[in-house]
């Protein structure tokens, strides 16, 4: 049986956790000897790409896409070692999260259910990020545009680039113009449930509490490859890969969730476990795939 291995690493006040694949006895060990020199690959990043038809979006999504071209990612997290380049064949990404107004447009076509998640938002604005729909409304709305959830090395390399950093724009922790908790790392780990007494009305940046799930309004924080609210909830909701490098999105038919300690940080991921409450208490995001050969 696998085990994740989880590591908590305090420092100035951070925690960190990463998970890989085997019976590590620590995090900071590599999958396998010579894993980060060892290439993996996902789909074929070949000469067929350019030729390929452009993918077809759900309702909505024009001119809302990232083209990500082929490319090797070093997959793995900034603070930490558990890494291993892997080949990924070039695709387009939903530049910013399905907002509650695009998932109720599947909701309507009875294609996706009603979230029944605690930590949904279905009384949210319609340009709200649509949080915590469940594996299945995911992937069902990805589906219904000929798409798919994208696997973590795909993430990674649309959210951050080729290279391990802590956030899409860098290093450095966010700004206000770069994500609306800069200031607020304890109101993103609240629950979203509306009225609750823990919430102020206001964030650190300024903006009113309930606009912080607004997409677009960020563009400064975006990545290299033009991916915005990257981790505007505390997480976003990845499809399972039987390649990828760490084992909670290594499963086929599965989802995971990459996560950070402060806002908009890429610190790791953890398997999304819905028959329980533990790993839904936190509002997620999602965002849809298309390879450039078909979905």
């Amino acid at each position: 049986m696998r085990v994740c291995v989880t590591r908590i690493v305090i420092a100035a006040s951070l925690g960190v956790v990463s998970c890989g694949k085997g019976n590590d006895t620590t995090a900071l060990q590599l999958d396998e000897p010579g894993a980060a020199n060892s290439p993996g690959t996902l789909g074929d990043p070949g000469s067929t790409a350019e030729a390929a038809p452009e993918p077809q979006a759900p309702p909505g999504f024009a001119g809302e896409l990232a083209n990500v071209a082929a490319s090797s990612v070093l997959s793995g997290f900034e603070h930490g070692q558990l890494r291993k380049r892997m080949d990924v064949a070039g695709f387009s990404i939903s530049k910013r999260p399905i907002t509650l107004a695009q998932y109720q447009s599947c909701v309507a076509a009875q294609v996706c259910q009603a979230p029944q998640q605690e930590c949904a938002n279905a009384g949210g604005s319609g340009q709200d990020a649509a949080l915590c729909v469940g594996e299945e409304n995911a992937r069902a709305y990805c589906a219904w545009g000929e798409g798919r959830l994208p696997s973590l090395e795909e993430w990674l390399l649309a959210a951050r680039g080729a290279s391990p950093q802590r956030f899409s724009w860098g290093d450095a922790a966010a700004t206000c113009e770069q994500h609306p908790l800069a200031l607020d790392p304890t109101l993103q780990r609240l629950s979203n449930a509306p009225g609750s007494a823990q919430v102020p009305t206001e964030t650190k940046c300024g903006a009113p509490v309930a606009a912080r799930f607004e997409v677009g309004k960020h563009a400064a924080g975006a990545s290299p490859s033009g991916v915005e609210d990257v981790l505007l909830a505390r997480g976003e909701l990845l499809g399972g890969e039987p390649a990828s490098h760490f084992t909670p999105c290594a499963m086929s038919g599965r989802s995971c969730l990459v996560y950070g300690v402060l806002p908009g940080a890429i610190d790791a991921v953890k398997l999304v476990n819905e028959a329980g409450t533990a790993e839904m208490s936190e509002a997620y995001t999602f965002r849809c795939v298309w390879s450039k050969g078909g979905s």
